[in-house]
């Protein structure tokens, strides 16, 4: 609605000029006050932001259309018309923004999940210890280094002795303003319905296929900001969580998370910066596999299918999450049920005595597999 009203209101004003010349920003910011109270008491159950923290959005309008419409009167008489959409942008997102940043998330929905479970066994630097056996020989030599406080670099390189320069669709997850994006921004767009629900229902359904008895290893791959590796820690259903990201910003945002005071303590959970293409893990090592929203990210699907069938168990699973078409091949690459369904037995999962089943929710695809 606030982007909406923006856009209109802009027009407005760039197309009636001095009869409209101060009209817009009172009219953004009643704008703006009125979806803050319609989200404080018509919300979805699922919103991201609590009516609590919505309150410091309504003053925070309310400011910003004051300086907005003082802003539009100094501007009006002594420049042009395009100089007058700061108000639009101040309007817009002063109190988004500063009510994204009052909002830390919080993981929430797990305890129970977790009732009847052994805590994992614990070490000094608050982690469950992982062999150094389920990495590749190459990467042996930095489990010790792993836990949630640092990110462990375990990329593969090139022939050149190089990282490997990734594609564009990766290199947009390794912007700053990404992460924060997707820690506080996009939920409420997932809950709406662009993925299988709120942050809690997409981990609620992953956890109940990926079963767990609090003494297995499961991986989060492509695993963003945590949300679901966070989720898995606290419930404790296994005894250790590697969430590995081709971002490192991902994952700092990730490591900044589980350090504040609001998070559980001492979770089983280590950081690592690898490619889904190239896993850093020895053969039939997890006994499961988290990979949500990031298939039509990486470069090339099926190699990243194959690698996660070497690294299960046989009886591992895997949950796979993307989103398919009609959405447009643009920067990003889609898919069409079909497809997920021959990637995924081309990457070795058979129907044959396993679980395999492809589904469509929307313009959101969910593989549920096992080895």
């Amino acid at each position: 609605l606030v982007p909406l009203s923006h856009a209109t209101a802009t027009l407005w004003n760039l197309h009636c000029g001095a009869v409209a010349k101060n009209l817009y920003s009172p009219l953004a910011s009643a704008c703006g006050i009125l979806q803050q109270l319609g989200m404080m008491w018509l919300r979805p159950p699922r919103l991201l932001l609590p009516r609590r923290q919505l309150l410091w959005s309504l003053p925070l309008s309310l400011t910003a259309g004051v300086a907005a419409l003082l802003l539009d009167s100094l501007l009006v008489a002594r420049a042009p018309a395009l100089l007058r959409l700061p108000p639009c942008v101040m309007t817009g997102l002063v109190p988004v923004v500063a009510t994204a940043k009052v909002h830390r998330p919080r993981i929430v929905g797990v305890s129970a999940a977790a009732e009847g479970l052994e805590a994992a066994p614990q070490t000094a630097n608050g982690v469950d210890t992982i062999d150094k056996e389920a990495f590749l020989p190459q990467w042996q030599s930095l489990v010790a280094q792993l836990s949630f406080r640092s990110v462990v670099e375990m990329l593969p390189e090139s022939d050149i002795g190089r990282v490997t320069e990734p594609p564009l669709r990766q290199r947009l997850f390794q912007t700053p303003v990404i992460p924060f994006i997707y820690e506080r921004l996009l939920p409420p767009v997932w809950a709406a319905g662009l993925r299988v629900g709120g942050m809690d229902e997409e981990y609620a359904e992953a956890a109940r296929f990926l079963r767990g008895d609090g003494r297995g290893l499961v991986a989060d791959v492509s695993c963003g900001t945590g949300f679901v590796a966070r989720r898995l820690a606290a419930a404790r259903k296994f005894r250790h969580v590697v969430a590995l990201d081709y971002s490192r910003e991902m994952l700092q945002e990730l490591s900044a998370t589980l350090k504040q005071a609001s998070q559980p303590k001492n979770l089983p959970i280590s950081l690592i910066r690898g490619d889904a293409g190239a896993l850093p893990f020895a053969d039939r090592v997890f006994d499961a596999i988290h990979w949500g929203a990031a298939m039509h990210c990486v470069p090339d699907p099926l190699r990243a299918l194959q690698e996660m069938y070497r690294v299960l168990k046989p009886g591992g699973r895997l949950y796979a999450t993307t989103f398919l078409r009609p959405l447009p091949d643009v920067v990003f690459r889609f898919f069409e049920t079909d497809e997920l369904e021959i990637l995924a037995r081309d990457a070795g999962f058979s129907r044959e005595g396993c679980e395999f089943s492809v589904e469509r929710r929307g313009v959101y695809g969910i593989v549920k597999v096992s080895k």
